[in-house]
């Protein structure tokens, strides 16, 4: 994953170097490379207390 935009053809480069722009862009680049981690981690987190149960019950 690349951590620096992707530039379009239609950017203006002051756009494109502005702080503001390369840090949006960065944060949702690590949003949308770490929200599959954490929707993962969330999921195993709910589904242990059921394994644990089912195994206990079997």
């Amino acid at each position: 994953m690349s951590l620096l935009p992707t530039v379009a053809a239609d950017d203006e480069p002051s756009d494109f170097l502005s702080p503001e722009a390369l840090t949006t862009s960065i944060v949702t680049g690590w949003l949308e490379y770490l929200f599959p981690s954490i929707v993962t981690v969330a999921a195993e987190i709910v589904n242990f207390p059921v394994v644990l149960a089912c195994r206990i019950y079997v």
